[in-house]
């Protein structure tokens, strides 16, 4: 989980959490962490940690994958609007995900979340499973 300041939510999912789930982005890993930059002095080497040769890689291929997922958006807006020409339905109008479920799906998962709602009775829950 995450320690605010030295790893905030945005912290966590860039730097730890995408290089967890893709080995293309295993060089993020290694990006500075913003909040360390706390004044004039700390910048350089925050900045520094950008040319690390596996941040680069990282970050390429991150480059990569939007242009590719540029690319697929466009080719998909270009079939939704054909298919709103001739009046069927939007193939997706909006989304939500609520925060239970994001921080079960992506952060703690789903036994750690509620073991958290659970508070106090947490052990009581964990010895009776």
């Amino acid at each position: 989980m995450f320690r605010f300041p030295s790893d905030s939510p945005g912290e966590f999912l860039i730097r730890r959490y995408l290089p967890a789930i893709s080995g293309a982005l295993q060089g993020l890993a290694r990006l500075g962490n913003a909040f360390d930059m706390v004044g004039i002095m700390s910048c350089p080497r925050f900045v520094a940690t950008w040319g690390d040769p596996k941040v680069i890689e990282g970050l390429e291929r991150a480059a990569a994958t939007g242009r590719e997922a540029a690319a697929w958006a466009a080719g998909l807006r270009k079939i939704q609007a054909q298919l709103k020409a001739q009046r069927f339905p939007a193939l997706v109008s909006g989304s939500a995900k609520a925060p239970f479920d994001f921080l079960g799906d992506h952060l703690r998962g789903t036994k750690e979340i509620v073991l958290d709602l659970l508070g106090a009775d947490r052990q009581g829950y964990v010895n009776a499973v």
